[in-house]
């Protein structure tokens, strides 16, 4: 569907560069711009490949909760076949869940090794993410 929301993005960068040479704005203001057309290029760069990151962050993100070796935190495929269709709403939902697992987890051998998996995908979640690089590294079998 055209335009995309990176042309969008794109769009408003260019309209916000215009306003950023108006001589009649401070520079404290001037300078807002600039950063905003800056974030705005960023964003920009990584829409068309969110689907792809949320789809991977919510896949991976499921096998953990379904997986965890503490019975009483696992989560039922279940469970997760009630989370929201959308990728955005769901990857909230299973945010949230691996956070309350993260808080919920016992001290014991089973419970560090579990919040060491869930740290590892969330390590790995930023280095995916297309919004915070511009060539976003999706883990291998090897990491």
């Amino acid at each position: 569907m055209r335009p995309t929301i990176a042309e969008h993005l794109l769009g408003i960068a260019r309209l916000l560069d215009d306003v950023v040479e108006d001589e009649g704005l401070s520079e404290a203001s001037r300078q807002a711009l600039a950063d905003a057309v800056k974030q705005t290029r960023r964003l920009a760069g990584g829409a068309d490949s969110r689907h792809e990151f949320l789809c991977w962050d919510n896949e991976a993100s499921a096998e953990i909760l379904v997986t965890l070796d503490v019975a009483a935190l696992r989560t039922s495929t279940g469970e997760l076949d009630q989370l929201a269709d959308d990728p955005v709403e769901r990857n909230v939902e299973l945010r949230g869940l691996l956070a309350a697992a993260l808080r919920s987890l016992p001290k014991d051998e089973r419970g560090l090794e579990s919040r060491a998996r869930i740290q590892q995908h969330l390590r790995h979640r930023v280095d995916a993410n297309p919004a915070l690089n511009k060539q976003p590294r999706y883990p291998t079998e090897d990491d």
